[in-house]
């Protein structure tokens, strides 16, 4: 796993990392940092957690990720990294260490996936949870008003309650299980810092739950 420093990256030896996401009190990764802001804010927060962004765009990440590597005393966050990936293929060594992965306000095939239940989507989510880990998923829902973007021409908005099950059954298939589709709340737009700036009543907001469901008695792998 390589380890972001401002543009530059810095791979880390698996012991290092199995070492700190062993000493971590909570572990969450969080898909589709984006500029990073929001994974480093948590951080901060919580110095017993550590906090993962991942992004596959570099360039977005670049400004916290240089931040975070400073001394404290500087700004400085030392558990919060951040590193190049996607939500289909998230670095190996995270798998099944996740307490907690946060999605907000996704485009593109990240968002296509947590509110169609794109399979590789779900299933690289799916696949960085321990068992019973939260995935929580915050989508706007303004994109869906007229001119709606070509890049989500034909994808349903999520509703709240999930009225026909369509989406349950989509992340069940990915070793999901849906537990909520909701009005997102202050604390879930704090997260993202253009979430802030957009920042009004919940309806524009759908926070989407689901937990890595427990495998099947006698199932395999």
């Amino acid at each position: 796993m390589d380890l972001l420093v401002g543009r530059e990256r810095r791979p880390l030896d698996d012991a290092e990392v199995e070492a700190a996401l062993d000493a971590a009190a909570v572990v969450v990764v969080d898909v589709g940092t984006g500029d990073g802001r929001g994974a480093y804010r948590l951080a901060q927060q919580h110095p017993d957690w550590l906090v993962i962004g991942i992004d596959p765009a570099a360039e977005r990440m670049a400004d916290t990720a240089r931040k975070a590597q400073r001394k404290p005393s500087r700004g400085g966050c030392p558990n919060v990294w951040f590193c190049v990936a996607s939500a289909e293929a998230p670095p190996p060594i995270l798998s099944g260490r996740a307490h907690r992965v946060d999605v907000v306000l996704p485009w593109s095939s990240l968002l296509r996936g947590v509110v169609r239940g794109d399979r590789g989507v779900l299933t690289g989510l799916c696949g960085l949870l321990r068992t019973d880990g939260e995935l929580t998923a915050v989508v706007g829902t303004d994109i869906w008003r007229p001119p709606v973007p070509t890049d989500i021409v034909g994808l349903d908005q999520p509703r709240p309650g999930d009225p026909d099950g369509t989406l349950a059954a989509a992340y069940r298939a990915a070793g999901l299980e849906l537990t909520g589709v909701s009005p997102a709340g202050a604390d879930e737009l704090a997260r993202s810092t253009w979430a802030r700036r957009l920042a009004a009543p919940g309806e524009r907001f759908v926070l989407i739950t689901a937990r890595r469901a427990a495998p099947a008695a006698g199932a395999v792998g």
